[in-house]
Parts: C-alpha cells; sequence; structure tokens
C-alpha cells in the first residue's frame, strides 16, 4: 500500500513538474511573438522551445495555402541536414504522412508498425527511410491556411508516446498564433521598407524634375542673351565661339564643334574647349564620321565606346580613360556641309544621365533653330554682297543662284514649321489647314465628305518615365510608322503633340470604312514593340467623327474626336468609339454639374439628413449619422453617390468633405443637433486624412473647437482604409490627439479586417446587414463575425449593423452579440422637412441646419 501510494505521489509530482514547463514554454512562445521579426531566427528559438517539452531531433512545420492548395514548408530540420527543404513535387508529399494527416483533420501518433499499415492500405506511399515513431498535430492559421507540426524519430531510443502528443496538441494554438503574429510583423516590416523605398524614390523624382525645369529656363534665358548680344551677320568663328560658351554654361564639360565639307570630305574645328584629350578627339575624322551618322542626339556608354575603341575610332590616348562617355549631335546638315557637337565626361561623377540627356537634347534644339537663323542671314547677306560686286551679267546668273538658295532656305522653313521635328510628320498647324479645307468642301458641295480618326497611344507616359525619353521617342516613331502602313496617299496623317496622333481620311470617308481602319489601327498598335532590347506592349484608344455632323470650324471636329477618344478611354482603353451629338451633350452637362456643385460648396446650400444609431436593449436614440444632400433647384434631390463621384472626378471631394466636418462641428456646440443627442457621426475618405494641407487644415479646426472631444465620429470605409493602410494609420493617431473617434464601415467585407482591428485606433466597427444576413447560411463567414465581436468587446470597440431595413435583420444583429443598430425602418417613417437656413455668399458657410 506504501509502495503504491509512493508511486502516485511521484506521477503527481512528474505532472505537476510538466505543467509547470509547459506553462514556461507558452510564456516563451508569447515572449518570442512579440519580440522577433525574422522568420528564420523566430523557427531555429520555436524548435528549441518544443524541445524543451518533447524530444524533438527532426521537425517539419507544413502549411497548405487554402486559395492555391499549394503545399509551403517554412521549416524542415533533421539530424543529419538542417534547414534543408525537400525538394519534392506537392502531389508526391500529399502522398506521404503529412499529406496523410492534412486529410484526415485530427493529430496522429504513427508507429514503424503503424507505418507499415498504412502503406499496405493505400494510404500513403513511402517516402524515404521510415521512421521508428512519428507524431503529428493538425492546426489551423488566422487566415483559414491548414497546416502540421510533424515530429519525426529514427532512433529506437527516442519514442513518442500519447502523452507528448497531449502536450504538443497544447501548445498548438499558442505556437500557431505565434507563427501568424510573427508572419504579419515581417509582413509589415518589408511593407514599410516598401513604402519608405517609394517615398524615396518619389521624392528624388520631384527633385529631378525641378532640377530639368531650371536647367530649361537658364537655356531660354541663354538662347535670348545670345539674340540680344550677337549679330547674326557677324562671321562664323564668332557665332560658333558664342556657341560654344553657351554649351560651357549648362555643361562643365570637355566639347568641340566640327565641320565637314561634304565636297571635299574635310572635317575642320570650329570651336573647342581647351583640352589635349578632347582636341585629340576632334581631329579623328573616321570617329567624327560615325557620330555625325545619327541625326538625334545620343549618348555613348562605356560598352560602344569599347567597340569604337576595337575599331580604332577612337585614339590610343583616350583608352586609358575609363568610365568615359560621350554626348553627340547633328547641329546642321545640308547639301554643302554637316556640323557636329561632341561632349566628353571623364568619369563616372561627370557622366550623363537621363535627366542630362534630355537637358542636351533641349539645348542642341535651340542651337539648332540658331544655326539656321544664322544661315538664313548669311544667306541674304551673300545675296547684298554679290548684287554690289558683280557686274549685270554675272550678277544675273548668281541672283538666279540666290534665289533658288534663298528659296530653298523658306521651304525648309517651311517644312521645319508645319512638321513634328521627331516623326517628320505634319503638326497641328498644318493638320488644322488640311482639315479647314475639307470643312470649306463639304460647306460647298453636298458629295465631299471626311472622317477624322483621333488615336491616342495607351500607357505612353508610363513607358517614357519608366524606361527614359530615348525609348519613348523610339516608341513614338515606331508607332508613326505602323499607323503609316494603313494611311493612303490622299490621307492625311499628323501628330498633334505628345502620344496623340490624328487622321484625315480622304480615300475612306465613310465612318463604316473608318471603323475597318481603326480596328485594324488597334491590331496593329497592340503588337509587340521591340526597342532597345526590351519587349513593349501598348494599346491604343481611338475616337471618330466624319463630316455628317455639319461642322463649320475645325476646332469643332478635333473637339468631337477627342470627346469619343475620353469615353474610349473610360470604357477600358484599346478600342474605339465614333462621336454622336449625345457625347457632346453629356460633356456640357457634366461641366454645369461641376459649376452647380462649386456654387453649393461655396454659398452653403448642403443640407444634412439625421440617421439615428439605436442601441437595441432599451430601443433608446444614442447618437446620429449625419448623411449629407443636394438639393439642385432644378433637379430636386442628387443621389450621394453622384454629387460625391463628380466632386472627387473634379478635384472638389476635400472642399465638401471639410464643409461636412464644419457644419458636424457647429452641430455639436448646441447649435442645430437635437438636444438629447450628443454624438454625431460623419463620413469621410481617406484622402482628406492623407493630403499634407488638407490634414493641416483638419487639425486647425479641431484645434479651434472646443465641442469635439468623444463626439465626432469620423467614418471610413474599410475599401477606402485598405488601400493605404501604411499611411493612414499614423494620421489616424494624430487625430485621435484631438479627442476625435473613428468608426471603420463595411467590415469584414475586404482583406485586412484584423490589421485594423488590432491597430488600436478605433472606436466603432460598422457591419452591413446583408453581411449579418449572408452569415445564416456561411458557417465560416458567422464565425469571422462572432470572433471579431468577441474581439472588439475586449478591446472596448463598439459595434453598429447599418442598412438595417426591417426587424429580422436587427434581431440577427442582436443573435450576434451587436448592440447597436442603424436603418432607415428605426426612425418610423421618412423625414418631411430637410430645412436649411444657409447664410449666402459665405465662404465654406457654417450655417446649415440638419433635419431629422
Amino acid at each position: 500500500m506504501q509502495s503504491y501510494k509512493l508511486r502516485h505521489l511521484k506521477k503527481l509530482l512528474g505532472l505537476k513538474k510538466q505543467a509547470v514547463t509547459v506553462h514556461s514554454v507558452i510564456r516563451e512562445l508569447a515572449g518570442l511573438a512579440a519580440t522577433s521579426n525574422e522568420l528564420d531566427y523566430f523557427y531555429l528559438q520555436l524548435h528549441e522551445i518544443i524541445a524543451r517539452l518533447v524530444k524533438a531531433p527532426n521537425l517539419f512545420i507544413v502549411f497548405r495555402n487554402h486559395l492555391t492548395q499549394r503545399l509551403e514548408i517554412p521549416y524542415y530540420a533533421t539530424q543529419n541536414e538542417p534547414l534543408k527543404k525537400p525538394n519534392l513535387p506537392d502531389s508526391v508529399l500529399e502522398m506521404g504522412l503529412t499529406g496523410y494527416l492534412l486529410r484526415q483533420k485530427s493529430s496522429l501518433l504513427c508507429s514503424y508498425q503503424d507505418y507499415q499499415n498504412l502503406v499496405e492500405q493505400g494510404e500513403i506511399i513511402e517516402l524515404g527511410q521510415p521512421a521508428n515513431s512519428w507524431l503529428g498535430v493538425y492546426i489551423t492559421r488566422e487566415n483559414g491556411d491548414p497546416g502540421v507540426i510533424a515530429l519525426a524519430s529514427y532512433q529506437s531510443d527516442v519514442l513518442f508516446s500519447e502523452q507528448d502528443k497531449l502536450v504538443l496538441e497544447l501548445i498548438s494554438e499558442h505556437i500557431i498564433h505565434a507563427i501568424d503574429r510573427v508572419t504579419y510583423h515581417a509582413q509589415m516590416a518589408r511593407e514599410i521598407g516598401s513604402r519608405a523605398t517609394a517615398m524615396r524614390e518619389l521624392r528624388e523624382k520631384i527633385e529631378t524634375e525641378k532640377r530639368c525645369k531650371s536647367k530649361f529656363v537658364n537655356i531660354n534665358q541663354a538662347v535670348f542673351s545670345v539674340y540680344e548680344k550677337y549679330d547674326l551677320a557677324d562671321q562664323s568663328e564668332n557665332m560658333y565661339s558664342c556657341l560654344s560658351d553657351l554649351i560651357q554654361q549648362q555643361f562643365s564639360l570637355p566639347h568641340y564643334i566640327v565641320q565637314c565639307d561634304k565636297s571635299s570630305d574635310e572635317w575642320q574645328i570650329l570651336s573647342e574647349l581647351r583640352c589635349k584629350s578632347i582636341r585629340s578627339l576632334a581631329t579623328q575624322r573616321s570617329l567624327n564620321q560615325y557620330l555625325a551618322m545619327e541625326p538625334q542626339p545620343r549618348v555613348l556608354e562605356q560598352k560602344e565606346l569599347n567597340d569604337l575603341i576595337k575599331l580604332q575610332l577612337i585614339p590610343e590616348a583616350m583608352q586609358s580613360l575609363k568610365n568615359f562617355t560621350l554626348a553627340s549631335a547633328v547641329l546642321l546638315n545640308n547639301s554643302e556641309q554637316s556640323v557636329l557637337l561632341v561632349m566628353q565626361a571623364e568619369d563616372e561623377e561627370q557622366s550623363l544621365s537621363t535627366d542630362d540627356y534630355e537637358v542636351f537634347s533641349y539645348l542642341c534644339f535651340q542651337l539648332r533653330l540658331i544655326l539656321k537663323q544664322w544661315q538664313a542671314q548669311q544667306s541674304v547677306n551673300q545675296f547684298e554682297y554679290y548684287l554690289k560686286s558683280q557686274s549685270d551679267s554675272s550678277a544675273d546668273h548668281e541672283l538666279k543662284q540666290q534665289i533658288v538658295e534663298h528659296k530653298r532656305i523658306q521651304e525648309q522653313l517651311y517644312y521645319d514649321a508645319n512638321h513634328d521635328l521627331l516623326t517628320g510628320l505634319p503638326n497641328r498647324q498644318l493638320f488644322n489647314r488640311k482639315l479647314l479645307h475639307a470643312v470649306a468642301s463639304c460647306s460647298m458641295n453636298e458629295d465631299s465628305a471626311f472622317t477624322v480618326i483621333f488615336i491616342d497611344l495607351d500607357k505612353f507616359k508610363l513607358i517614357n518615365d519608366s524606361f527614359g525619353s530615348q525609348v519613348g521617342d523610339s516608341f513614338l516613331l515606331e508607332a508613326s510608322r505602323r499607323i503609316t502602313e494603313f494611311v493612303h496617299e490622299e490621307d492625311v496623317l499628323a501628330r498633334l503633340g505628345g502620344d496623340e496622333f490624328v487622321v484625315l481620311l480622304n480615300s475612306c470617308p465613310t465612318v463604316e470604312q473608318a471603323k475597318q481602319l481603326a480596328m485594324q489601327l488597334i491590331d496593329r498598335l497592340n503588337q509587340c514593340y521591340q526597342i532597345e532590347g526590351r519587349a513593349i506592349y501598348a494599346s491604343c484608344s481611338i475616337g471618330i467623327t466624319s463630316s455628317e455632323h455639319g461642322y463649320q470650324k475645325p476646332a469643332d471636329v478635333l473637339r468631337d474626336a477627342d470627346t469619343a477618344v475620353y469615353q474610349a478611354k473610360k470604357l477600358g482603353r484599346g478600342r474605339y468609339v465614333v462621336f454622336d451629338k449625345q457625347m457632346h451633350l453629356q460633356l456640357i452637362e457634366q461641366l454645369t454639374q461641376e459649376y452647380d456643385l462649386r456654387r453649393v460648396i461655396k454659398q452653403g446650400d448642403i443640407r444634412y439628413l439625421y440617421q439615428p444609431i439605436v442601441q437595441l436593449e432599451n430601443n433608446g436614440v444614442c447618437s446620429v449619422e449625419a448623411q449629407a444632400r443636394w438639393y439642385h433647384p432644378d433637379k430636386g434631390v442628387v443621389a450621394p453617390n453622384n454629387f460625391f463621384h463628380l466632386a472627387e472626378d473634379r478635384g472638389l471631394l476635400q472642399q465638401l468633405e471639410f464643409v461636412m466636418l464644419e457644419d458636424a462641428i457647429e452641430a455639436l456646440s448646441g447649435k442645430s443637433l437635437p438636444t438629447d443627442i450628443n454624438q454625431l457621426s460623419v463620413n469621410l475618405t481617406s484622402v482628406t486624412l492623407l493630403d499634407n494641407q488638407s490634414m493641416v487644415n483638419l487639425q486647425s479646426l479641431l484645434t479651434l473647437s472646443t465641442a469635439v472631444n468623444k463626439k465626432l465620429i469620423l467614418v471610413f470605409d474599410e475599401m477606402d482604409v485598405i488601400q493605404n493602410i501604411a499611411a493612414f494609420l499614423p494620421a489616424l493617431r494624430k487625430l485621435r490627439h484631438y479627442g476625435v473617434q473613428v468608426a471603420l464601415d463595411n467590415f469584414l467585407t475586404s482583406g485586412g479586417s484584423f490589421q485594423l482591428l488590432f491597430s488600436q485606433q478605433l472606436d466603432v466597427l460598422r457591419l452591413p446587414a446583408q453581411l449579418l444576413k449572408k452569415a445564416e447560411k456561411d458557417t465560416d463567414l458567422r464565425t469571422s463575425i462572432i470572433e471579431s465581436v468577441a474581439i472588439a468587446k475586449r478591446l472596448d470597440i463598439q459595434l453598429v449593423a447599418v442598412e438595417v431595413e426591417h426587424t429580422e435583420l436587427a434581431a440577427n444583429a442582436a443573435k450576434l452579440g451587436i448592440e447597436y443598430c442603424q436603418g432607415q425602418f428605426l426612425t418610423g417613417e421618412t423625414p418631411r422637412s430637410l430645412r436649411s437656413d444657409s447664410k449666402k455668399n459665405r465662404h465654406l458657410s457654417k450655417s446649415r441646419k440638419f433635419a431629422m
């Protein structure tokens, strides 16, 4: 008897010791989850913690993604090959013990004999060496992913028991909670780092644009100075010296300007910045010929220069330089001569960036204009000189030559003024003249007709910003070439600017023919572009209009074609739309609505409807939501979704929301709020918080108010918030400093709900009644709602069921533990009066009255 008591006492002491160890492990898991942000380190520590309870020489953790059904192995450690995960397909792993446990959804203690039995029964297949003892526990993550924590022993002296199984099951919930928490922390850390990188890149881009703009201004000022100080009738030596000074002002780099006499094929140095290396380059005839082959400004990087060195186009003196680059541009090119500009950057600090290339291209464009005007003036001077110096007979001959040359120059100037410099296509000015002629022909002749196709290249700005202006220019050239394939000789293709092209169809003037051409263009322009080794895909949006609308002015034709393009983009891009007059009327209607909305915001004609929030226990009204209403003098009540969408589209949303906040604070001050109501909710978008100036204005407004404390509730939609959650939460912390409460609308309707729930920045959760109704049949959704209600109550967060339209929905909310409801049926009837005594002609009026 005494021996039995002794054994029983030892057993009790062992159980107590094990319980103490389990509690210690749970505390360690909580501490590890709170302090660890790095997953690899976390899993190593987790292995050590589990080993304190159960001998775990081999530990595996496996999850199955409930969306993709793929197996994920975050941790796999064996005695022989620690941290080396198995390289087996999911279909094979599914046929092992892990897959069997996932199918059974229950814990498994498996001996060697049990393993052989499962193999014989066809439940599993043999994968590697069978374990002497195997223990697995089924787990489920918060996002619904099922998983397994498995221990395996290949040693005869290490066998798992039912007690080990119970212990592992006991701590499995704590393990999965720790895994989810550390995973969330790691994801947040990556997201914060990604957002910080994006903000830094954006700031750098803005600074770069500022620098480029400043350089463009400097170039313009320098060019004006050239025109003021330099006489275009002066000799070329002074001209090129002046241009060299202008180049040096913008780029402090060695450079030279050389001229090729095409009759003798001789190169002459016109101007140079004194530098030994640059002079050796300037004398290289083969190099200059190679650079002059490209009419557009370009930059030669180290790789291309190395190729030129191999071809001996660059002198030996330059071969010792590392990381040097060359920039070149043809400034003048005609039948008699070519003028070439070359700049040299001798190291990485001086090398030309993409932004420098933009500045260099613009500078070369200005230099070309100066040289063309100088050349034209020199031709005039030569003409006057020959008139004075030659005899009448020879003067007549020379006069004819000068007239021909002068005419050629005029034609060239006319061509440049009426054609796009990049593509060589007619520009807007020339196209308008052609279109004017077509419009006039239709007015005088009923048989005349024309059709206009307006082409807008989608994603051009993205391509230009992502790959640089050189790729962007090449893309535009290729696009113009593809469009030209479908344009007949009697038609007119022009580039209006940017990524906009327009075609005046005289060969196929009917709308049906234009539709067929539009489909061909869309198909051709959608095909892959191979530019500088990159595969680029882009689509286009096309607008079509025709002479059947009875146009009198070319501007009206382009306006309507552009309107059709806008509609095509609005419908999803990559398509064509034929203009009809209803589009123009809709555009005018939109502009009229925008004017009316601006007037309403300025004059204070926004009115409000109170919708009560009722406590279900006693049917008492505890607070109200102020719902904005616009009563148009002609159209009556404008639906809130319509005028809020209009405000967002026209950039008026922040002004409108600021007015609503002013009115809400005024109502809380006791001027228009019912006496028995002490809380007021206002719906806002995250844009107001994420805009720096709007946030400053909002803080100033809250600082001046004494009626806000715990009374003003700002309501944000979950879908809106989740898209900018990293920036949204810090803004909420600032607002709560002023006593503002925060409500999250449409809770559980999108991802990220629990991230917001645990942010400790929420006071109210609003669940749509239809979601609660859906939960009656959806068990998982009902479970999520019940868990959310429980967590919210622990965090002292109020829960409100909104859009409750009948008593059945209210009863559903009460069953789920939701204490408050909001909906039209709770008011008894729709309010009969929505009076407003707004003070007119007052900016952002604060005198609007609410109605309930």
